[in-house]
């Protein structure tokens, strides 16, 4: 019993240690680019600069994805090189998620006028449609790419489980706020983590840069682990919110303001959802079709 009892013992302390170092991590970061806001912000005083960060990010993002399903059409394998200066790209573009509500909160902190919750609107909005559209482009360049059918058929499963679940958390973080209600924030929490916004958008990254994973000399589609962790992660994270908008005993902090932004953004959230997941299904269906007709063509010839 008390081996028993030590062996759980250190199996919490490691825990516990790889919390802290991810927490001092998330802190260093977040530190960086804070204090990279707050600079901009001083150099550029408009209210009006994170929108245009966010716009800005989310164009880049969609032309980024456009530039790597035309290297899959032409069947241009990337060197390693390639694949370091575009994961550094994207990790450059990608930061545009957490850079737009930096410099918010230093246009806040600097007393700059801004409408606050048409920022949090426009920034919950683009993110869902960026998200749809680099999952449209992951499948559109594994079509391209992976020449075995019943590979491509679990590969596209997957994003049609992405696209069916990735617009649940957001939904329910809207209305969450739509109800004055917010969430505690988790950190070193990795399930909690596959399901936010900063997961998709480096999973998305990372499957198109690295499509596939070697272990024990067995290639593997990156999706599979990634994709299936965002699925999870997306229900983790739904299931927590749910509860509180459940918890009628927990406090309600966030302003009229932010509640109606909220409502509004729900609402819209919703109208996204209505089309993105139709859509998915769609494109992933007719993916399938036409590989299926190459794969039958390619076998007569």
């Amino acid at each position: 019993m008390v081996e028993r009892e030590n062996f759980k013992g250190e199996g919490r302390s490691e825990k516990g240690a790889v919390k802290e170092i991810l927490d001092f991590l998330i802190s260093v970061i977040t530190w960086i680019v804070n204090l990279s806001a707050a600079q901009l912000v001083r150099i550029y005083p408009n209210g009006n600069l994170p929108d245009a960060i966010s716009k800005g990010g989310f164009v880049s993002k969609v032309l980024f994805d456009a530039c790597l399903v035309e290297f899959a059409r032409e069947h241009k394998d990337l060197t390693a090189k390639q694949r370091w200066l575009l994961l550094f790209l994207g990790l450059l573009i990608a930061s545009s998620d957490t850079f737009d509500g930096a410099t918010a909160r230093a246009c806040k902190n600097g007393e700059i006028e801004r409408d606050s919750a048409g920022g949090l609107k426009l920034d919950t909005e683009l993110d869902r449609w960026s998200i749809f559209l680099s999952q449209a482009a992951s499948i559109a360049r594994e079509f391209f790419q992976e020449k075995n059918y019943r590979k491509l058929f679990f590969m596209v499963l997957i994003f049609i489980f992405q696209i069916l679940t990735d617009p649940g958390p957001s939904l329910f973080n809207a209305h969450m706020k739509s109800k004055g209600k917010t969430e505690p924030r988790q950190a070193g929490d990795l399930l909690g983590f596959s399901g936010t916004q900063i997961y998709r958008v480096l999973e998305n990254l990372l499957r198109n840069i690295f499509p596939r994973l070697k272990m024990f000399d067995i290639e593997i589609p990156t999706v599979f682990i990634t994709g299936t962790l965002g699925v999870v992660g997306n229900f983790h994270q739904m299931r927590k919110r749910k509860d509180i908008i459940d918890d009628h005993n927990r406090p309600t902090p966030l302003s009229k303001e932010v509640r109606k932004a909220a409502a509004e953004s729900f609402e819209e959230l919703k109208k996204i959802a209505g089309f993105t997941i139709p859509v998915g299904l769609l494109i992933g269906v007719l993916t399938l079709f036409f590989a299926k007709e190459r794969d039958i063509s390619e076998t007569q010839c």
